[in-house]
């Protein structure tokens, strides 16, 4: 009896075939390794909501997106041969108490992210090319260093000669900050867990790379795999982590939507490229509230604090003309809009300085106010909460 061959269990009868005059036997192939050569199976999964679905449409049917399913491949399933143990619960009033928080040197970044940054916390960082993302990601490497206890910068973008450019061009001092030029996870990820630095900073995570998962770097693939990493690498050794994201053209951070579900804190950095003004505010914090922002400026030296933010954005050359008056937009149409629920005093501390008296009227209906491409519904609000920081002797024209 004829040996059977490799994959063809012992014992498997043949059927003869007779072809040419020679003699094959062929066996009838098990199962098992059929279902080993079919192809992998795959999924489509939508970048913007991170809706699933077995084919392929041009819109998703969840958040109704075009052009937002990318497909990737199932992860094999394997059958448990024993039982998982049950994990340690504790009562929550023995949960340790939150570290003290890792100061950035920057009293504007304190005070969006809520005092500070938290130890084991990830905060995702986005902002339009050019912006600044990076030279603040490196200044706040160089401020937040402790010591005897260095920072770790890893940049996937740049080498190491172009960050080296940029730390003496701002002043940050090289002691205290440790670089990693790498784009493979596996290694940023043993670099982390290895140093254990008080602040990891990864510029960027569309530049990192996870051999096991499929795709090329910056997909949603490997953007969700790395975040999802990371995040557990954050939270098992303590390190707090700051990622820097690339936006889309509508201002979203790039990769899927599933990116600010994963981390702790999401900070935009927005501003005109043109000029040097700086807003930083905040989208989502767990360690904090949402309803402040940061003011700053970007010049050749990097990134600094204002030193009279009420004066950023009034133009010196006729704030000391009489009759000239300052306006401040609100709503949502503004992206820069400086009134915020938290610091509503900051616009109207300039715009309170020159104030314009007008004549009572007379007429009982008259409101005393006129407004130009301002909603009729706001403006009265508008103009008393600047009569309630001047005075209610005053009347203005907005």
């Amino acid at each position: 009896m004829a040996t059977a061959p490799q994959g063809v269990a012992d014992g498997t009868r043949g059927v003869a075939e007779t072809l040419d005059g020679r003699t094959y036997v062929r066996y009838a192939a098990p199962i098992m390794a059929v279902a080993a050569g079919r192809p992998p199976r795959t999924r489509f999964v939508c970048a913007s909501c991170g809706a699933q679905s077995p084919r392929w449409a041009g819109r998703c049917p969840e958040c109704e997106e075009w052009n937002s399913l990318s497909e990737e491949l199932l992860p094999r399933t394997h059958k448990r041969e024993l039982a998982t143990p049950a994990g340690d619960v504790t009562l929550l009033t023995d949960a340790p108490p939150d570290g003290r928080r890792l100061p950035t040197g920057y009293a504007e970044v304190d005070r969006v992210l809520g005092g500070g940054i938290v130890p084991g916390s990830v905060i995702l960082l986005g902002g339009d090319p050019g912006v600044g993302k990076s030279t603040l990601a490196l200044q706040i490497a160089d401020r937040a260093a402790t010591a005897g206890s260095a920072t770790l910068y890893c940049s996937g973008e740049e080498s190491g000669a172009q960050v080296g450019l940029r730390a003496r061009r701002t002043g940050c001092s090289t002691a205290g900050i440790e670089l990693l030029v790498e784009t493979d996870l596996d290694t940023v990820l043993a670099t982390i867990e290895a140093r254990r630095p008080p602040l990891a900073i990864v510029d960027s995570v569309q530049t990192v790379y996870d051999a096991a998962v499929a795709g090329s770097a910056g997909s949603p693939a490997q953007v969700r795999a790395a975040v999802a990493r990371l995040v557990g690498a954050a939270k098992g050794c303590g390190v707090a982590v700051l990622l820097v994201g690339h936006v889309t053209k509508d201002g979203a951070i790039a990769g899927p939507r599933t990116l600010e579900h994963l981390v702790d804190v999401v900070l935009y950095l927005e501003g005109d490229r043109l000029g040097d003004q700086r807003i930083l505010r905040g989208v989502k914090n767990r360690f904090g509230s949402t309803g402040e922002v940061g003011l700053l400026a970007m010049d050749s030296a990097g990134i600094r604090e204002l030193d009279a933010p009420s004066r950023a954005f009034m133009d010196g050359a006729g704030a000391g003309i009489a009759g000239n008056a300052l306006t401040v937009t609100c709503g949502e149409f503004s992206r820069f809009s400086l009134v915020n629920r938290r610091r509503p005093k900051l616009a109207l501390a300039a715009a309170c300085k020159s104030k314009a008296r007008i004549c009572a009227s007379s007429w009982p209906r008259h409101r005393n106010s006129t407004a130009y491409c301002v909603s009729t519904s706001t403006a009265p609000s508008g103009c008393l909460l600047i009569r309630r920081t001047i005075g209610r002797s005053s009347k203005f024209v907005a």
